[in-house]
C-alpha cells in the first residue's frame, strides 16, 4: 500500500524517527517517557514487518524500560508543601534572577525589584524546591498573584493541583475568598483553566473558595 508515494510501512519508520527527535525536546521526564514508549511502539511494527528483528528487539527492551519508568511514576506516592520565605530572601532573589527569562515568558509584566509582595512561597516537591509562588492581598480576602511558577522538568500540574485544590486550606486559614491571576499566555491560561480559574474577556482569572 502506498501514501504519497512511498510504502506505508516507510511511513511508521519516519513517524516513529519524528517521535523520537521530539521526545529529545521535552523538559518533562514524564512526557520524555511517554513519547519514547509511543515511538518504541512504532519500531516495533516497523521492524518486524520489514524483518529487521534485532531492531525490533531492541526497541521492545526500550518499551519495557519506559514502562517500567512510567508505572514507578504513577505510583509514587509523592510529598508537597509550601514553605513560606522572605521575598528579600537571598534564596528567592537566586531563583528569580536564575529563572527570569523563563518567569517573563509567563508573566511579563512582573518586576524582581518589587520588594513589597506580601506573600512569598517556595513550592516543595519531595523536599525538592521546584518553584516559587508570589502574590499580594488586594482587600482582606482578595489574592493577586503575581507569580506561579515551576521550573520546567516538573511542570506536569501536580504541583498545581497540590496548591489550588489540595492545599485550599492554606488559603482559608488566611481567610482568602478569592485569587485572581492575569495572563496571555496560551499555555498559562491553559493551566490556569485546569486548575479551576474562570475566566473574562480581559485575560483574568478568578477562582474563589
Amino acid at each position: 500500500m502506498m501514501f504519497l508515494g512511498l510504502p506505508l510501512i516507510e511511513w511508521f519508520g519516519y513517524f516513529g524517527s519524528l517521535i523520537v527527535v521530539i521526545s529529545l525536546m521535552m523538559s518533562s521526564i514524564l512526557k520524555l517517557r511517554l513519547f519514547s514508549l509511543f515511538s518504541s511502539v512504532l519500531f516495533i511494527i516497523y521492524a518486524t514487518i520489514i524483518k529487521a528483528y534485532p531492531i525490533t528487539i531492541l526497541n521492545f527492551f526500550i518499551f519495557g524500560i519506559n514502562a517500567y519508568h512510567l508505572i514507578k511514576i504513577y505510583r509514587l506516592k509523592e510529598s508537597f508543601e509550601l514553605l513560606p520565605l522572605e521575598y528579600e530572601s537571598s534564596y528567592f532573589q537566586h531563583f528569580l534572577k536564575f529563572y527570569q527569562d523563563d518567569i517573563k515568558n509567563f508573566f511579563p509584566d512582573f518586576s524582581a525589584k518589587d520588594a513589597n509582595h506580601k506573600i512569598a512561597l517556595t513550592l516543595l516537591r519531595n523536599m525538592l524546591p521546584i518553584g516559587i509562588f508570589i502574590a499580594d492581598r488586594n482587600s482582606h480576602k482578595i489574592l493577586d498573584i503575581k507569580v506561579d511558577y515551576v521550573i520546567p522538568s516538573y511542570r506536569d500540574f501536580k504541583m498545581g493541583k497540590f496548591l489550588f485544590k489540595k492545599y485550599e486550606g492554606y488559603f482559608k486559614e488566611n481567610q482568602i475568598e478569592k485569587l485572581i491571576s492575569t495572563s496571555t499566555n496560551a499555555k498559562h491560561m491553559a493551566y490556569l483553566k485546569k486548575m479551576g480559574f474562570k475566566t473574562d474577556d480581559n485575560h483574568h482569572f478568578i477562582k474563589t473558595y
